[in-house]
């Protein structure tokens, strides 16, 4: 036999199997037709609700943090404030002892000079 008689053969056997395939899987199926789209449906409608369970569950987990994070940002800021603010007290009071220190050096260098 030529070639293209086998190419014929083989896809009568393709064919042929192909349809044998069909068969058995309508004769052997599980459930009907409608059954299975229910089915398949009823999956997809999980997966979603599952999807959307986790979106907002990380939706609010995102929250609680960023809640979490602007409350601790806010307390670091007024505690820098505070160290600021005192920092500012010490170097006012150094400041001044030193404009007094030298008041009273000047007032006792000028008594030594008459």
């Amino acid at each position: 036999m030529d070639e293209r008689g086998k190419w014929g053969e083989r896809m009568v056997y393709f064919l042929f199997g192909g349809l044998v395939g069909a068969i058995s899987a309508l004769l052997l199926a599980p459930r009907s037709g409608e059954e299975t789209r229910e089915f398949i449906s009823s999956r997809v409608k999980e997966g979603r609700d599952y999807v959307n369970e986790g979106l907002k569950s990380a939706q609010e987990q995102i929250v609680k943090t960023k809640d979490r994070l602007t409350t601790e940002a806010r307390d670091a800021i007024h505690r820098g404030r505070k160290i600021v603010d005192k920092e500012k007290e010490v170097i006012s009071a150094a400041i001044e002892a030193g404009k007094q220190a030298y008041k009273e050096e000047r007032e006792s260098t000028e008594k030594k000079d008459k």
